[in-house]
């Protein structure tokens, strides 16, 4: 909610790659964000390492992430593109090529701000403030970047930073698009307004 509310206060296009498990949680806010028109997109279902899934169980290991992502999205209705981003950025052509036979397209990144590494250095508690909005916005090469950040409880330097991170994208001159825009060049159509009420939408449909 709070990376939700700093995109639609700045206006800034933004694409959610939940977990199966989050659209469990929380259907009704997913559905809320992607009635807005902000992208979801397809993170597996528990966050396992698609390779150790196909090392362990084969395709059916795959499938049962990627598909069950898939299944649990339909049966919620919540709207969803067709993308997907591999857990701790684990992939191979074998991966790619399963999820490419349940229509998915491969998501990765450019910059990240380094929100999941440890939280000690030195055995002492250690900031990632500094470190991570340089890890955002450092330069990469070519003219298309896509930064990651993740917003669980456990990593909170992402929403903290991220409005300041919007800023200096906005400053150097950047486009702010969302994942299948960047992919494709079509415009997404996001309707601020229902963003706006999605920020405060109900997680589950009230009883």
């Amino acid at each position: 909610r709070q990376a939700l509310a700093i995109a639609v206060s700045t206006r800034t296009p933004i694409t959610f790659f939940p977990t199966g498990r989050s659209l469990n949680k929380f259907p009704n806010l997913w559905k809320a964000i992607g009635a807005s028109g902000i992208p979801i997109a397809n993170h597996t279902v528990t966050h396992a390492s698609l390779t150790r899934s196909l090392a362990a169980k084969g395709r059916a290991g795959v499938t049962a992430e990627l598909g069950g992502w898939l299944t649990i999205a339909k049966a919620k209705g919540i709207p969803y593109v067709k993308y997907w981003r591999p857990p701790g950025g684990s992939w191979n052509n074998d991966v790619r090529k399963i999820a490419q036979s349940l229509g998915l397209s491969l998501s990765m990144w450019t910059n990240s701000f380094g929100d999941t590494g440890a939280v000690c250095k030195n055995r002492k508690p250690w900031s990632h403030t500094i470190s991570s909005f340089r890890n955002a916005t450092k330069e990469v090469p070519g003219n298309k970047v896509v930064v990651l950040g993740h917003v669980n409880p456990n990593t909170t330097s992402t929403v903290r930073l991220l409005a300041a991170v919007i800023a200096n994208y906005q400053g150097r001159g950047f486009q702010f698009v969302t994942v299948p825009e960047m992919e494709t060049g079509t415009p997404n159509s996001i309707d601020w307004v229902k963003a706006a009420d999605a920020v405060n939408a109900p997680a589950v449909k009230a009883s």
